[in-house]
């Protein structure tokens, strides 16, 4: 097995696990929300919009669609890159698989922070986010650099 399958395999995983994680919790936490929920924040964490209790149903769905996408562009399931010349491409990271994986980490965090919110009354819990928005970011500046200059290729 190479690297990038190899990693290929992890991103699905996480990929898989965050899908499970944000349905798991929305239909766990679902029966004990208020009718109307927050359905968007500003910067500061407060909620500023609310809608029916059913929208929290919005972010898995977009999961699986999602997860259904880097499926598809995984390496390990088939999906290859190839240049204007028809020469294949093994990237060190299978980047359209870790792009979408890594935003499927984001979305597990905002809608545990979304659900807790909506269930408290409370403000956007930035523990929760920041941390998967740091990942995110890391992940596409790595991914930007590796690139841009490709060590060892």
């Amino acid at each position: 097995m190479s690297s990038t399958e190899l990693v290929a395999g992890v991103l699905e995983v996480i990929a898989f696990g965050c899908v499970a994680a944000i349905i798991a919790v929305t239909v766990a936490a679902y029966p004990g929300l208020p009718e109307r929920v927050p359905v968007h924040y500003g910067l500061t964490g407060q909620a500023n919009s609310w809608g029916p209790r059913g929208f929290v149903f919005l972010i898995p769905a977009i999961s699986v669609v999602f997860f259904v996408m880097a499926t598809y562009f995984n390496p390990i399931f088939g999906f290859v890159l190839e240049d204007k010349h028809g020469v294949v491409l093994h990237p060190l990271i299978p980047m359209p698989c870790g792009v979408l994986s890594v935003v499927l980490v984001l979305f597990t965090a905002l809608q545990i922070a979304m659900l807790e919110s909506a269930r408290t009354g409370s403000p956007l819990n930035m523990r929760i986010v920041l941390p998967a928005v740091a990942v995110a970011v890391l992940f596409v500046a790595g991914s930007a650099i590796s690139v841009a200059f490709p060590f060892g290729r």
